[in-house]
């Protein structure tokens, strides 16, 4: 069924990789194939498991490492050791005329041209780890040779250069653990990632965090949204391209987060616990989601 469509699946930091492993896992107990997509658009977490489809590890396999509190406990230590000294959401502005990462996610701006100058601004003038020891961190020695899926795949990240969207795929000439790291690079957590001549960061900065418009033209879209429940600006921006995909004709199911989900996802950086409860439920939702997908692709 899902070897004609193209599937979106947006940002949502290590909740959303939890949550999106659990369903995608789910979805293929239910018999759906989800290994081999006509296409892929991943932007942050969605990257990281558009990476992860193509691997000839098992689903099952991520999801059992999503579950494993002591796994996710590991996980957790290393990811702390990258982040600022001070709270990232300690405004740099007397040192870099930059806004916080709270100022820049938490505000309203006057237009998205505006917003995306800021985000750029974040993330070259924030004060950060090493360039070196993210690459360690994201890019570990076995992940450096890992080869594109055989399936169409498109990274999306930010050109802090130019402040504008961009893709990575099998045919930019970088590496797909170099552009899933790019892309899951936080302005003002992580440095930009410098790829020839720019330097990029996370793609789910862009608009919804699905960027789901890039699959203009494509027929039928799966879009796998963590953040649009929330009903936020993410999910306003998604609702108003998922209307413009329809209205080209395209057909489109949307799975977002149901209460269950995002119950367990709580306030801050997740702990190794709720990262357990919000993979289970990702899976538990297949029950409700899959026949109203399979009666709108399939």
């Amino acid at each position: 069924m899902l070897d004609e469509a193209t599937v979106v699946m947006g940002a949502g930091g290590p909740w959303g990789v939890a949550w999106m492993t659990g369903l995608l896992f789910g979805l293929e107990e239910k018999g759906i194939d989800v290994r081999n997509p006509g296409m892929v658009i991943g932007s942050s977490a969605g990257a990281i498991l558009g990476a992860r489809l193509g691997t000839g590890i098992s689903l099952q396999a991520f999801y059992e490492l999503e579950i494993s509190v002591e796994e996710q406990s590991r996980q957790a230590a290393r990811f702390r050791e990258l982040l600022p000294p001070r709270p990232v959401t300690t405004s740099v502005r007397a040192s870099a005329g930059a806004a916080s990462l709270l100022d820049v996610f938490g505000r309203e701006w006057n237009n998205e041209e505006e917003r995306v100058r800021a985000i750029c601004q974040l993330a070259t003038k924030a004060k950060t780890v090493s360039w070196d020891k993210f690459e360690a961190f994201g890019i570990p020695a076995e992940s450096r040779s890992a080869a594109w899926p055989s399936f169409p795949f498109q990274i999306t990240v930010i050109d802090v250069d130019e402040c504008l969207l961009a893709t990575f795929d099998a045919h930019s000439g970088v590496g797909v653990s170099l552009a899933v790291l790019a892309s899951c690079a936080i302005p003002g957590v992580f440095p930009p990632v410098p790829i020839k001549s720019h330097r990029y960061i996370d793609g789910g900065c862009w608009g919804s965090g699905d960027n789901a418009h890039l699959a203009a033209g494509a027929r039928p879209v799966l879009v796998i949204s963590p953040l649009a429940a929330q009903r936020n600006r993410n999910g306003a921006i998604l609702d108003r391209d998922i209307q413009s995909l329809r209205a080209g004709g395209t057909r489109v199911h949307a799975i977002v987060a149901d209460d269950a989900s995002l119950a367990a996802r709580g306030n801050g950086f997740p702990d190794p616990a709720s990262l357990k409860v919000t993979a289970e439920a990702g899976r538990a939702q297949v029950h409700i989601e899959a026949n109203e997908l399979l009666r709108k692709l399939g």
